[in-house]
């Protein structure tokens, strides 16, 4: 009798010892903070699109610069893409092609204007950075990127190896002479506007062009426009340009060049010490192209004007 009271006290306590353990078997278990993966730690940074979130949009795209303003429009992959690989040069920079050569960055713009100085442009790019930009500390690994991208073929965003296809025709130089002279015209310095003297009458303008499907004197459409603001045209009368004998002369970058492409002006009609812009529209059966574009840079908008002195 007395064990089986002994039996039944140890059973309850071993019972009511059970009940005191902690109910929640995890309550010791040590949290690890979970590993938070951001968007850039899975892009390739040799990619267009890591090149794209780590350069082009946050260190190019800022206001007054590549923002949708003039070309190249880095504000998206798409019009970053499409305004960089296998497009012409617009505002000449010696003797390159393309802004962005498949295969080839020593060829191509886009590399050389972060590494190398070229003159009559503003310097090496980006001329300016937001003041929380890290291209001050990571530019080399940045520009190692690009060359990477470039060299390895400048696939898109989806990994498309990108064809040559149409390009836009390009100019070569303008030039200009006054009445019958056969002395070409000064400019107010270096590739500044062309001045033209108050004793002359009648100037013609010249204009080489080149294209990669056609000779320059099988382009069509041919027109020409004047106005005094170089972003102003719009509103201004077409005027005919003429495709003659071709005539030798210095180009943009002091070559000699072939000027197929002329309009002779009456001068009386500008007034004195008044600068006017000249754009030019032609056309390789691709679509009209206007020489130079408002995004062009100033100094080849200067280029392509004149002044009556």
């Amino acid at each position: 009798m007395m064990n089986s009271r002994y039996l039944i006290t140890g059973i309850l306590l071993i019972l009511i010892a059970a009940c005191k353990k902690d109910p929640n078997p995890y309550s010791t278990y040590i949290r690890t903070p979970p590993v938070i993966i951001k968007p850039e730690d899975t892009l390739d940074p040799n990619s267009f699109v890591g090149i794209h979130y780590n350069v082009l949009k946050p260190t190019c795209a800022n206001s007054g610069c590549h923002d949708g303003t003039f070309e190249p429009d880095f504000r998206t992959i798409e019009s970053s893409y499409n305004t960089l690989v296998y497009q012409p040069v617009k505002n000449a920079v010696e003797d390159y092609v393309y802004r962005v050569e498949p295969k080839n960055a020593d060829r191509s713009i886009l590399y050389k204007r972060l590494t190398t100085y070229f003159e009559g442009t503003q310097g090496i790019m980006p001329i300016q950075t937001d003041p929380n930009s890290d291209w001050p500390t990571k530019k080399d690994q940045y520009i190692q990127n690009i060359k990477n991208w470039i060299n390895n073929g400048a696939k898109d965003q989806f990994g498309s190896t990108p064809s040559l296809g149409n390009l836009e025709p390009v100019f070569k130089g303008v030039m200009a002479y006054g009445g019958t002279s056969t002395t070409e015209l000064n400019r107010k310095s270096g590739k500044s506007s062309i001045i033209v003297p108050q004793n002359v009458s009648k100037a013609t303008f010249y204009f080489s062009l080149d294209d990669d499907t056609k000779p320059a004197a099988q382009l069509s459409y041919n027109k020409m426009k004047i106005s005094t603001d170089p972003f102003s045209f719009e509103s201004k009368p077409e005027l005919d340009l003429t495709i003659g004998t071709a005539v030798s002369g210095t180009g943009y970058f002091n070559d000699q060049v072939e000027y197929t492409h002329r309009i002779e002006l009456d001068m009386a009609q500008f007034a004195v010490d008044q600068k006017y812009f000249l754009r030019i529209y032609v056309s390789d059966g691709g679509g009209k192209t206007e020489m130079p574009k408002d995004g062009s840079a100033d100094y080849i908008k200067h280029y392509f004007s004149f002044i009556r002195q």
